[in-house]
């Protein structure tokens, strides 16, 4: 409940979402080399730091239901990391989470679900190499799933996974971020 409260009191107001319908001419064009085409059901945040994207991901969490996959897709150094960690405290886990690049998943329980947190980055075989860990063990075991990189093994992912696209253009700002939650 502390949690929720203290969501209550975050301050994003860097933070924007526009409608739904917002036209697509309002999309820049080269945000990210995974830029996808806003669906008409996504919701679309901006960032300016890595506090905010943190923000957004933890107000996600309290959404959360058991069983959900959030696939989070950038590029390196996008902050796909930040989100899970803002993700994680939304869902009262306060231990550290870091990304699990070297051993592929990483368990964090203490919160109000389990998170299993999968890093596909170094997945050399794609499905072959999840389904050697289990992954479907994790995937409907009552948790929550954040997978960085999942198109290393897009064919695993279920049609009902939420993508998170975390936009960067490094070239023009280090800290903006786009956010296309669909």
């Amino acid at each position: 409940m502390a949690a929720r409260e203290k969501a209550q009191n975050v301050n994003i107001s860097n933070v924007s979402t526009p409608k739904a319908n917002t036209p697509k001419a309002n999309t820049p064009s080269s945000a990210s080399s995974a830029s996808t085409p806003i669906n008409k059901l996504a919701q679309v945040f901006t960032s300016t730091s890595s506090d905010i994207t943190a923000d957004i991901a933890e107000e996600l969490a309290y959404t959360a239901s058991p069983g959900d996959i959030i696939c989070l897709v950038g590029p390196l150094g996008a902050g796909k990391t930040v989100f899970a960690q803002g993700f994680a405290r939304g869902l009262g886990y306060t231990g550290r989470v870091t990304s699990p690049t070297f051993t592929i998943m990483q368990i964090y329980e203490g919160g109000r679900l389990p998170i299993y947190h999968f890093d596909l980055y170094r997945l050399e075989g794609g499905v072959e190499d999840l389904e050697g860990i289990g992954y479907e063990d994790y995937f409907y075991a009552g948790g929550v799933c954040l997978i960085e990189w999942p198109q290393m093994a897009k064919d695993a992912m279920p049609k009902t996974a939420k993508w998170v696209e975390i936009q960067a253009d490094f070239d023009k700002d280090l800290e903006f971020r786009r956010i296309v939650i669909s």
